[in-house]
């Protein structure tokens, strides 16, 4: 709905007294992300077998090189700034919400096995808050980011998570994860066991995909897990 001219000038002297404090506001996603096929090719070059372990995020900055990637992160696969996970002087963030995003594009036998098995937690200094499994970061009850429930088509069944649909689960009022500058974020994603991470889910047949009958998956395709947080940045204002 299209705010009236009342709000507007509500989020006007909202704007204009954060000014006053030094700081503005803006809304928007906080996240990070591994490519999950670059870090079983480093880890197993003849199979693609990733073994069981935790994986850091946030702890690589966008354009540095790193979590599986063979080349400098994009914005589009990371937003933290700071090196090694740290919040740049003058900026700190209010997660209000948190997801684990699996594109639609990764292999339905892949994304199942890291829906239930792979687990998140966070970690600040020597506390460490285990959140439980991927399937719960949104909403367990709608499945892994996915609203189809039903299917018309006859002998067919209901492969969960495969639209990429982008749900994230809200922190309850109070228990907010709060960001202030010059701190470090720090999330793990932790697989208890390994995994091929290829088309088919077994050992890499030596091909790239599109070659006919190649189960490996292409560098410039990867198979991304990203951690997202939705929330407030607060910047301090230089001018």
């Amino acid at each position: 709905m299209k705010p009236t001219i009342f709000q507007q000038g509500e989020a006007l002297d909202v704007f204009r007294k954060s000014m006053d404090a030094g700081k503005k506001v803006l809304e928007g996603p906080l996240y990070d992300s591994i490519d999950l096929a670059g870090l079983a090719r480093t880890e197993n070059p003849a199979t693609h077998q990733l073994p069981a372990a935790e994986h850091d995020l946030f702890l690589v900055p966008v354009g540095q090189v790193g979590g599986g990637y063979n080349r400098a992160k994009r914005y589009a696969e990371c937003t933290i700034e700071g090196p090694g996970g740290i919040l740049p002087g003058g900026l700190a963030y209010i997660a209000e919400c948190c997801g684990v995003y699996l594109p639609p594009f990764l292999p339905a036998r892949l994304k199942d096995q890291l829906t239930r098995h792979m687990t998140v937690s966070f970690k600040r200094h020597t506390h460490r808050w285990d959140m439980g499994g991927i399937f719960a970061w949104p909403v367990g009850e709608l499945g892994h980011q996915s609203k189809a429930v039903s299917t018309t088509v006859a002998a067919s069944f209901v492969q969960y998570g495969v639209n990429g649909n982008m749900r994230t689960k809200r922190f309850r009022r109070g228990c907010e994860l709060y960001f202030p500058p010059s701190i470090t974020i720090h999330f793990l994603l932790t697989m208890p066991e390994s995994i091929f991470v290829t088309l088919d889910g077994l050992t890499w047949n030596g091909a790239y995909w599109p070659v006919p009958g190649a189960n490996g998956i292409l560098q410039t395709e990867g198979a991304q897990a990203m951690l997202y947080l939705d929330g407030m940045r607060f910047e301090a204002l230089t001018s």
